[in-house]
């Protein structure tokens, strides 16, 4: 994906809306897309959609630039990639969806408590 981010460094200042699409069959290590690259290159990004294997370096730091998304699509991410998304690095927020997420050691307990009782008072119609 080196050059992704070639591109993105010439012209990532002018994108608002990204959306990439990675072939799962052909998965290596090198499709693999770390998104904090995407975010420190893309300053005004609105939307990110990622399909396919979505990372973050460990050693990665939340990006400012978060503060201009709105919407998020990831597949395929562990919830070390969508701790970059949680630290309150999203003030603007309003869309997400998240596909083939490992969630482990996302929620804290209480928090998986109340997503329960949230799932469990919503109408019927809004099960799974």
């Amino acid at each position: 994906m080196d050059y992704l981010l070639a591109l993105l460094s010439k012209i990532g200042s002018q994108i608002k809306h990204l959306s990439l699409d990675v072939n799962d069959t052909l998965h290596t290590e090198e499709d693999e897309i770390y998104i904090e690259g995407i975010f420190k290159l893309c300053v005004n990004l609105e939307t990110l959609k990622i399909m396919g294997v979505s990372r973050v370096h460990e050693n990665a730091e939340a990006c400012a630039s978060l503060s201009c998304l709105k919407r998020l699509c990831l597949s395929d991410a562990d919830s070390t990639c969508l701790d970059i998304f949680f630290l309150e690095n999203c003030p603007n927020l309003e869309e997400m969806f998240l596909s083939h997420i490992i969630l482990e050691n996302f929620l804290d307990e209480s928090e998986t408590e109340s997503a329960l009782k949230l799932k469990n008072s919503l109408p019927s119609s809004y099960s799974t």
